[in-house]
């Protein structure tokens, strides 16, 4: 059975523009690199959560997918592209894509009672975990459901398929126009653009969807090394400054 592939919509206004240190494909070769990328702002449930070595998605739309196993049609399994993208750029007919997500392997929850996949029982209500923090604790507070973790297949050498955020040359997310697709693909999506709807993609339709995503993509973050307890850790701190000093009189907290 081969896997089913999807566009998932997201909000900018939802969205935050994050410099982060980690690790980047520049000219076919892995670099140290800093920069910005484009991750859910802090403060709610984080989705995909890429500020960590594995990145995980669990939540987002992801009850509009196709996700039961079956021998019969296609689901969201190893292997499937998850493209994230700006709902508000698809409202102008372009695709703006912030993460491209190759799902590695899918944990699943527990049915019986509300738990973590095996895997992730150790970050269970455990206040120094990120993963716990920002991702996994929305689904103990009736914010969300937990059925499927993916957790996305990293980059490693001559590997041919992997999860990466996309940054053109401007440093800007990658983006396109709709109408580089043809027609009956543009056609669907436009269909599903209104009430953000994830976008079904068959291979074909992911390929198409792909090959200007890496054409446009100068710069493909594939480790994020920044985590967001350390980022929000120096934002108190920048803060706790007396304020009397020239740097927070010019940019106040």
């Amino acid at each position: 059975m081969k896997p089913l592939h999807y566009i998932i919509f997201h909000p900018d206004n939802a969205r935050e523009n994050l410099v982060i240190k980690g690790r980047a494909i520049l000219n076919g070769m892995p670099e140290h690199w800093t920069g910005a990328i484009w991750v859910d702002a802090a403060g709610g449930n984080e989705d995909p959560f890429v500020l960590c070595e594995n990145w995980i998605y669990s939540y987002c739309h992801a009850t509009q997918l196709r996700r039961t196993p079956s021998l019969k049609s296609p689901y969201v399994m190893e292997g499937s592209y998850l493209f994230f993208c700006s709902g508000d750029a698809a409202n102008r007919g372009e695709l703006q894509v912030d993460t491209v997500f190759v799902v590695g392997h899918a944990a699943k929850w527990s049915r019986s009672v509300q738990a973590l996949p095996s895997e992730f029982h150790k970050h269970y209500e455990n206040s120094n975990s990120d993963l716990w923090n920002y991702h996994f604790r929305f689904a103990f507070s009736g914010h969300h459901e937990g059925i499927y973790t993916y957790v996305a297949k990293a980059w490693a050498r001559d590997a041919k398929d992997y999860s990466f955020l996309p940054i053109d040359v401007s440093g800007n997310r990658v983006g396109f126009s709709l109408g580089r697709l043809n027609y009956s693909l543009r056609k669907v999506i436009q269909d599903k653009v209104y009430m953000k709807r994830p976008v079904p993609l068959g291979e074909h339709d992911k390929n198409e969807i792909l090959k200007p995503i890496l054409s446009s993509a100068s710069i493909k973050v594939v480790q994020v090394h920044t985590r967001r307890r350390q980022q929000e850790d120096e934002k108190t701190t920048a803060c706790s400054r007396p304020c009397n000093s020239i740097a927070l009189k010019l940019n106040p907290c």
